[in-house]
């Protein structure tokens, strides 16, 4: 299994009734041993090794990591050895996907806290930012400009509860050292710690695209025909992700760099509406058509949040929820993902991706020197004898 951790699997049962392990005395609760691809444990349920993951190692080939996966009722722990690691997963690692048929841990202190998070979103850009910005005796807005903004900045502000915390959110501008410069985004994420301050007088920033994470647009009601423009325009955008000259991290052992193939190489592009204006009972089936036919299924949304009606993300042949539309090289088939039983549940898928999409991300450094133009015969220079 080179290129795969190599890992010893503990097992273990929250059903010890009716578990043919538990009742072998014998061997006890718990089977340490080492796990091969296909391997059937005592419980008849499949081994997950079938579930083997690849890491890409940053710091020069060797991770030690407790990865816990969940099958059915059973669980099962790896407590992955050092081990050389290359990239590519073939399937999606638990920190790219979910699996949302299965009954999982949590904290009921976070979950808490984030529907909270949730609530005072939903309420500020569905009901606030109306209520402010409606004239109510001409049944129209006011100030369309400033509502729009408001409703960017509380779209802003949820994200940030999140995103890992090393990142901040801004609106702006993308560009590259190819002179390109995207339309303006409601939506940047971007690494503080990385990026200088390109700033213009009225205060419109630019982001060098190699520390920009996520972009995004922010709308009201989409009917389809702005649905299509929007997510051509982000496509547009995260096309530009592929322009970098010398691509490179701030480290050793430099990535080999194919965005075309490696979906954590390209920044990610989301959309969030509050409700889509149009009958959506096809929208799976549909939502390639809006595209323009140059459009690489690279460069389509990860996701598209409508806060009325569900998610739109990907589907993996494995069963698992993903956010990205092409995975390993092959293109990924559309999920929507809607609100039944829970009404948080559409937001909490888009907070678990959120938070995977920008953590994942490959950290490009941004050359300072490559933005700038240093023409030959400029300037002179005097060096100590």
């Amino acid at each position: 299994m080179a290129g795969f951790l190599q890992a010893k699997f503990r097992w273990h049962c929250p059903n010890p009734a009716s578990c043919s392990l538990q009742r072998d005395r014998s061997r006890g609760h718990s089977d340490d041993r080492p796990a091969s691809r296909g391997d059937t444990f005592p419980c008849a349920l499949r081994s997950v090794c079938d579930q083997r993951e690849r890491f890409p190692s940053r710091d020069g080939g060797h991770y030690r990591c407790l990865i816990r996966y969940t099958i059915s009722a059973h669980q099962f722990e790896a407590d992955a050895k050092p081990a050389k690691i290359s990239l590519g997963p073939s399937r999606p690692s638990l920190f790219t996907s979910i699996s949302i048929n299965e009954e999982k841990m949590s904290n009921r202190i976070f979950d808490a806290l984030f529907r909270e998070r949730i609530d005072v979103f939903r309420s500020a850009f569905s009901a606030t930012s109306t209520e402010v910005f409606y004239d109510p005796s001409q049944n129209r807005l006011f100030h369309t400009g400033e509502y729009g903004t408001y409703r960017e900045s509380i779209v802003r502000e949820f994200l940030k509860f999140i995103i890992p915390q090393s990142f901040d959110i801004s609106t702006g501008f993308v560009i590259s050292t190819m002179d390109d410069v995207s339309t303006q985004c409601d939506v940047i994420a971007f690494d503080s710690r990385m990026t200088p301050l390109y700033q213009e007088g009225d205060r419109q920033r630019f982001f060098p695209l190699e520390s920009v994470y996520c972009v995004g647009e922010v709308k009201s009601k989409l009917t389809r025909t702005a649905l299509s423009e929007a997510l051509n325009k982000l496509a547009a955008i995260k096309a530009l992700g592929e322009r970098i000259t010398t691509p490179a991290i701030a480290g050793p052992n430099q990535p080999l760099y194919d965005p075309v193939n490696n979906h954590l190489q390209l920044f990610p592009s989301i959309l969030i509406c509050q409700k889509f204006d149009f009958v959506t009972n096809r929208i799976e089936n549909e939502i390639d058509g809006l595209y323009d036919a140059t459009v690489e299924h690279r460069h389509k949304h990860n996701m598209i949040l409508s806060i009325e009606d569900g998610l739109l993300a990907y589907n993996h042949s494995s069963g698992t929820k993903i956010p990205y539309p092409r995975f390993s090289g092959q293109n990924m088939r559309n999920c929507f993902l809607l609100p039944q039983n829970d009404p948080y549940y559409h937001f909490k898928l888009f907070g678990s991706f959120m938070f995977m999409l920008t953590a994942n991300k490959t950290a490009w450094y941004p050359e300072f020197s490559n933005y700038i133009t240093l023409t030959p015969g400029a300037g002179i220079e005097r060096i100590q004898p």
